[in-house]
């Protein structure tokens, strides 16, 4: 990996790239697909498998984000909701994720009262509202919405990169892929002792899985 050292004493740059799988795109740190069909959430969450993924376990800052993006995207057009990774464990009587089993504060959700004065929380997943300016509320895991799957998004130097593509060809062929090629700063002089990085886009670009480069775009959101 090539490095470079700033004008800044102690700031080295590099480049990596960001990759997210066909049918996916980044959302701030990770790779997100908004499905354009309706399954029930036990559905979806096999949909989101098939795609080397998972219904979307967002962190309190990828949340913010993802409603910022679904805002952005169908503001009041679209009145469905959109079910991501939580339910309730009514063994436990806790809310958790589906996948990594991990509780999670449902101080997140908005609704949730009137919820329980006429449903019991037994079968109940999560979902994004849109009525809600895509705040979280509860809805019966049986109910068919759409659905958002989540996959890691690799970041790794130009010379790996083929390596990913190789390993999503066999599951994407012949599908466009797309990435972002970041600047990261590392700055060792925060705190004199920890590095601080920050992932600056640079550009982005869309590939045909198994072919050759077919776009390049130079603005990045």
């Amino acid at each position: 990996m090539t490095k470079v050292q700033s004008e800044d004493a102690g700031v080295v740059k590099r480049r990596i790239v960001a990759m997210c799988p066909p049918d996916f795109q980044r959302i701030r740190t990770e790779c997100y697909h908004i499905s354009s069909n309706n399954l029930t959430w036990l559905e979806a969450h096999f949909e989101c498998k098939s795609r080397n993924g998972k219904l979307a376990e967002p962190t309190r800052i990828q949340d913010a984000a993802i409603r910022k993006f679904l805002l952005n995207k169908y503001g009041n057009m679209n009145k469905d909701v959109i079910y991501f990774g939580g339910m309730y464990d009514h063994r436990a009587q806790v809310w958790s994720w589906g996948v990594s089993g991990q509780k999670f504060n449902y101080s997140s959700f908005i609704g949730l009262k009137t919820y329980l004065k006429r449903k019991s929380l037994n079968h109940t997943c999560t979902v994004y509202n849109p009525n809600r300016k895509f705040r979280w509320t509860p809805r019966d895991c049986t109910e068919n919405h759409r659905f958002i799957c989540e996959h890691k998004m690799p970041k790794v130097t130009e010379n790996n990169r083929d390596k990913v593509y190789q390993k999503w060809n066999m599951t994407y062929p012949n599908q466009i892929a797309n990435e972002v090629v970041m600047e990261v700063r590392d700055d060792d002089r925060r705190n004199n002792s920890r590095s601080h990085i920050n992932f600056i886009p640079l550009f982005g670009r869309n590939f045909t899985l198994g072919c050759q480069l077919i776009s390049i775009r130079y603005i990045v959101p």
